[in-house]
């Protein structure tokens, strides 16, 4: 089979720099492309995967609760001798966090409705003992009005929110009785 003119143009054409360099565009253009649909499909499965306990407003609170708690803490660390509020600094932060921390437990999606009500009962006395601290820290003076009142109505709420969910829980737990 005989070459003709345009055969061995194409094939010359084919080897320049141009055209490696189009073909190079057009492979990057489909790593982007292919980069692009792997991140969404990420993201799509993140939000499947994502437990329950992030939109639950209990939780959210919880959070908030504890991460304010520990800037106070902070403060109150620098200001005084540490020796002396720490067992109790420390106490307040171990039971303000182990709300949210109990409550992520609670809303994990392979347990038990009797395990998930166990574990809101637990989050809902680490509450009552958040509560317990704070009165103490404030009690003694160091905790503003302002940041024990804060601090104990976003308790005060979630203890709310907890009992009401542990009682509904509870309710829709027994069975109806046949007549």
């Amino acid at each position: 089979m005989k070459n003709t003119h345009n055969d061995s143009q194409t094939k010359s054409l084919c080897k320049t720099d141009f055209y490696k360099e189009e073909r190079e565009k057009a492979l990057s253009n489909k790593e982007q492309i292919d980069m692009k649909r792997h991140q969404e499909q990420a993201q799509k499965k993140a939000k499947e995967n994502t437990f329950l306990f992030t939109n639950n407003i209990a939780y959210q609170k919880a959070l908030k609760v504890s991460i304010e708690f520990i800037h106070i803490s902070r403060k109150l660390m620098e200001k005084h001798d540490y020796t002396v509020l720490a067992p109790i600094l420390n106490q307040c932060i171990r039971s303000t966090s182990s709300i949210a921390a109990t409550l992520s437990e609670s809303s994990t999606p392979f347990i038990s409705r009797r395990d998930r009500i166990f574990k809101m009962k637990i989050a809902f006395k680490e509450c009552v003992e958040s509560i317990h601290w704070l009165d103490t820290l404030f009690t003694i003076g160091e905790l503003t009005l302002e940041e024990y009142c804060s601090l104990k109505d976003e308790c005060n709420q979630i203890s709310k929110i907890l009992y009401k969910t542990i009682s509904t829980l509870r309710v829709n737990m027994e069975e109806p009785k046949s007549t």
